[in-house]
């Protein structure tokens, strides 16, 4: 069975994003992040709409300023 390239943004990678980014920035709120990207048609998403929708996720939580959020990522 061939592995999508979209499937490697699946549950388990932003669990693991969520967990990483709460160990450098502890406000982080991962379940909060993850319902915001693990949204109802995630499956059907395509690669870059869940590379948006984990932009989108990642913005909603992180420092507006870019130079704080880049060190925290």
């Amino acid at each position: 069975m061939t592995t999508l390239l979209k499937d490697l943004y699946s549950p388990d990678y932003l669990n693991e994003l969520a967990q990483a980014i709460t160990a450098v920035y502890p406000t982080f709120e991962q379940q909060q992040f993850l319902d915001d990207c693990l949204i109802a048609t995630w499956p059907d998403l395509k690669l870059m709409e869940r590379s948006d929708q984990i932009t989108t996720g990642l913005h909603q939580q992180l420092p507006a300023d870019f130079t704080q959020a880049a060190t925290i990522l």
